[in-house]
């Protein structure tokens, strides 16, 4: 006597089931916003943008923090980005990232332009329609130039390493600051957010 553990109808049923819920994934993450990913480090914030469907990086210091926010931030098919200019790397940590995915070498597609983003000092602003995202890759051990670069650009948010106590006293009491919804992300955090 011959026991079978699934029949012939329910395998067909499993498997159209499967492949329709792959179509819709994939044609979910191609058609999906545009998007700002950052991931705290122990020194440095890495920053993954999402624009038109392609990624862009601005790494941090370490190999093993940006591989960690690659993984995080990118769908499991996708091994290509390009580095955002401006974007400091070394040779050591690009080789290290380069074994697991493809480092576009060209800047701008003509037919698809690049994001809209701002590299100023160690802030990163990424915007769409006028919005603006700011993310400050080091830590924050001056408010006041904090309060002047948030003033003089006007980001709708701002995303910064964990701040100590006593700046983040003097922060509190900013006008300027107030405006503006800030984020602080501890070492290990990602954070994910849409441009609109």
């Amino acid at each position: 006597m011959e026991y079978h553990i699934i029949s012939k109808k329910q395998l067909i049923y499993i498997f159209v089931f499967s492949c329709v819920a792959l179509i819709i994934t994939f044609i979910y993450q191609k058609t999906s916003l545009d998007q700002i990913y950052a991931c705290q480090g122990a020194t440095q914030m890495t920053i993954i943008i999402k624009k038109n469907n392609r990624f862009y990086l601005s790494p941090s210091g370490s190999s093993r923090e940006v591989l960690d926010c690659l993984g995080k931030s990118l769908p499991i098919y996708e091994r290509s980005f390009q580095l955002l200019a401006g974007s400091a790397v070394s040779y050591t940590v690009l080789e290290e990232i380069s074994d697991r995915y493809i480092i576009d070498a060209e800047h701008l597609d003509s037919k698809k332009p690049g994001p809209t983003y701002l590299i100023v000092d160690d802030y990163t602003f990424v915007g769409n329609d006028g919005v603006l995202i700011g993310v400050k890759k080091k830590v924050v051990d001056n408010p006041f130039d904090l309060e002047k670069i948030v003033n003089f650009y006007q980001p709708k948010q701002i995303i910064v390493p964990k701040i100590a106590d006593h700046i983040l006293k003097l922060l509190e009491k900013s006008q300027v600051l107030n405006a503006v919804e800030l984020i602080q992300l501890n070492e290990g955090d990602f954070y994910k957010e849409t441009i609109l």
